[in-house]
């Protein structure tokens, strides 16, 4: 598989490919040797880019709701016909499996037309009001959104925050990430060919810098993050200066909790691991820690190990691969010196580690310490602590341990216990198993909103729309007497 870019291959995307005038900016892939050097977007794209969505998102905030369906069905069509082309991208970027980018290529082309098919089933409502009068309350788009998203899911996030944004009625100018950024490009190539407005999409390549010129630029009038907590922070503390609405996703130390009426220890482990290394563990959802009862611990324990066993990274390029190597060399390093550090303070049950530094396994620490580190922090790859409790209340504790509050699994076969340790857990989005592989399928469907210093702000489902608007309070008095 080739696709060493070169420095045409990773222009902004503002009504055609253009060259950027910003930073320097470096790519590589952890897929094949090559490094990049080019200049991302500056100042006058960035201009550009809002001043090109802002001429669009007026005519396209006008259309009629049937008409911006079929653009972005449309789109939709020509991402779907393109998947193989973009999963190739993401392979080479960031290393995900090609088996795996190709599926994803595919799901973002169904969150466009998730939130294309939305357009016509949301809308206000009417107040009781005085006989003479009519009293409505309706969502109004901001006009132009500025997004960043992360690298570990470059098709998907692209979309969850590009199709909410342009079914609300706005324009978008998106910043992907430097280490994967070409999926967005190449999709926002094909949105041109098609009767999505020119302009109304822009996407700009380019390091950070790009992306704090565009959320600071005074024509932005929404920001929507996807990434780390630390990135977040510095993203909600623009809007706050602008005085802006934004919604923020960051980052998580997701647990899994277990109670003491749980049987099949082996199917558990087997979910929780699956859990844990989704992506290679390169997932803001990812379970890293699972907290169990101690009278289960020892059994647990070695049925964790023994599912971690079966799985492993391979060569992303092979349709067989289900986890690939980490993203990049940097971010490889940086979880492998979290793994040394964590066996100083805990017993390493696994070590994932190997010969070829990108090519991560699942690391098990078994934790001591309620207060470890280890249970606190977020190093976003196949890492997995273990934790006992003795009483269920120590167990919350832990599982609530770090601040975050972004997913969590809990195991009980207890409908009731169920019911009442759910809402003692702080995280937007909880599954609650009493059998492992199983999966509700409800899509897009579920709105979720994260807590803590996972952010906040509504996704997925059509109330994210709710998220890319404004309410209006409109009175209309005196017609019709």
């Amino acid at each position: 598989m080739s696709g060493t870019p070169d420095t045409d291959a990773l222009r902004s995307i503002i009504g055609q490919a253009v060259a950027g005038t910003g930073a320097d900016c470096g790519w590589s892939s952890p897929v094949i040797p090559g490094k990049v050097t080019y200049a991302g977007a500056g100042e006058s794209e960035i201009a550009a880019a809002v001043e090109l969505g802002t001429k669009a998102q007026s005519g396209w905030a006008a259309l009629p709701p049937m008409a911006r369906q079929m653009a972005m069905m449309e789109w939709a069509d020509r991402i779907e016909a393109e998947a193989e082309a973009i999963a190739r991208l993401d392979t080479i970027d960031m290393g995900k499996p090609i088996s795996v980018a190709t599926q994803e290529a595919h799901i973002a082309a169904f969150i466009l037309r998730f939130y294309a098919s939305g357009i016509d089933k949301t809308g206000g409502l009417v107040a009781p009001s005085a006989p003479q009068a009519l009293a409505v309350s309706m969502r109004r788009p901001y006009g132009i959104v500025g997004a960043i998203i992360s690298w570990n899911y470059p098709a998907i996030n692209t979309m969850m925050k590009v199709a909410p944004a342009l079914a609300a009625g706005n324009a978008i100018v998106l910043k992907p990430s430097s280490q994967a950024p070409r999926s967005a490009l190449h999709m926002a190539a094909l949105a041109l060919e098609t009767s999505v407005p020119t302009g109304l999409v822009s996407v700009l390549s380019g390091s950070s810098a790009a992306g704090t010129l565009m959320c600071r630029h005074p024509g932005v009038a929404m920001l929507a993050f996807t990434g780390s907590t630390a990135v977040g922070k510095l993203i909600a503390g623009i809007a706050a200066e602008k005085l802006v609405p934004s919604i923020i996703e960051a980052g998580g130390k997701n647990p899994i909790l277990v109670c003491d009426d749980v049987s099949d220890l082996e199917g558990l482990a087997r979910d929780a691991i699956a859990e844990c290394y989704a992506n290679t563990g390169q997932l803001c959802v990812a379970r890293s820690k699972i907290i169990i009862p101690r009278a289960l611990a020892r059994d647990l324990t070695d049925a964790l190990v023994a599912a971690a066993e079966a799985l492993g990274p391979g060569d992303a390029r092979d349709a067989a691969t289900q986890y690939g190597p980490l993203s990049s060399l940097h971010h490889a390093r940086d979880v492998a010196a979290a793994v040394e550090a964590g066996s100083a303070q805990a017993r390493l049950l696994r070590d994932g580690r190997s010969d070829d530094p990108l090519m991560l396994s699942m690391s098990l620490l078994a934790v001591e310490d309620a207060h470890s580190g280890l249970l606190r922090d977020e190093y976003f790859g196949p890492v997995l602590s273990i934790a006992s409790y003795d009483r269920i209340e120590d167990g919350i504790a832990m599982a609530n341990a770090g601040g975050y509050g972004l997913a969590a699994t809990l195991w009980t076969t207890q409908i009731a216990r169920a019911n009442a340790l759910s809402p003692q857990i702080v995280a937007g989005h909880i599954k609650v198993k009493a059998q492992p592989d199983l999966d509700a399928g409800t899509g897009m469907s579920l709105p979720i909103e994260p807590a803590g210093a996972s952010g906040y702000g509504t996704e997925f489902g059509i109330a994210a729309l709710d998220s890319y608007s404004r309410r209006q309070a409109v009175e209309y008095l005196g017609y019709g007497m």
